[in-house]
């Protein structure tokens, strides 16, 4: 009888201490979440540490958005949300946080972030789209989720950084296939002299 007593007690002596490692890693889990919150930028600065730890917090409350949301490449199962006119091409998460600091948006950058469907995206934005009271931030632009990713997918292709990449990757283009069709026009040549 002592024996079955003395596994009993090593069993429950075992789950305690399996129970205080728990709870010790969970604390310094929470010791750790306001330096992840540092690491992300703001879109609005905070005054004060305190202000931005109370921010972090409200904003586990906020509008989430990955890029997958708006990107027209990709399919409704695959994670768009918006019709594809009003989607666009690869949307980066800078740039949709540039459209949400022009719609006067709260937002929060979280680059290391994971996209649930596709792991090994990384990046999201969070928005906050409501007031304490649940009313919109911005009524007119964007008076609900769908009304932001549709807004926010049909800025991004205005932006300049966006008209400035897509007149180089056109430049560059055009470069590459002038070369390409020189050198078709060379072995055409070469080709003629041969078989004289």
């Amino acid at each position: 009888a002592s024996s079955v007593s003395s596994a009993k007690l090593a069993v429950h002596t075992r789950r305690v201490s399996d129970l205080e490692e728990n709870q010790r890693r969970l604390s310094l889990r929470l010791r750790s979440a306001p330096t992840y919150l540092q690491s992300c930028s703001l879109g609005t600065p905070m005054a004060s540490t305190q202000e931005g730890a109370a921010a972090g917090n409200a904003a586990s409350r906020w509008v989430v958005f990955y890029p997958q949301y708006i990107n027209s490449r990709k399919t409704i199962a695959e994670g768009r949300r918006v019709p594809k006119e009003t989607a666009c091409e690869n949307p980066q998460c800078k740039e949709i946080a540039d459209v949400c600091q022009y719609l006067g948006l709260e937002y929060i950058v979280e680059d290391e972030a994971g996209y649930p469907r596709d792991f090994f995206t990384r990046g999201r934005v969070r928005v906050r789209l409501f007031d304490k009271s649940g009313a919109p931030v911005n009524p007119k632009e964007a008076p609900s989720r769908k009304a932001l990713f549709q807004k926010v997918g049909s800025l991004i292709p205005n932006l300049k950084s966006r008209a400035e990449g897509s007149s180089a990757a056109a430049a560059a283009g055009k470069a590459a296939a002038g070369k390409s069709a020189a050198k078709a026009g060379k072995s055409r040549k070469k080709g003629k002299k041969g078989k004289k």
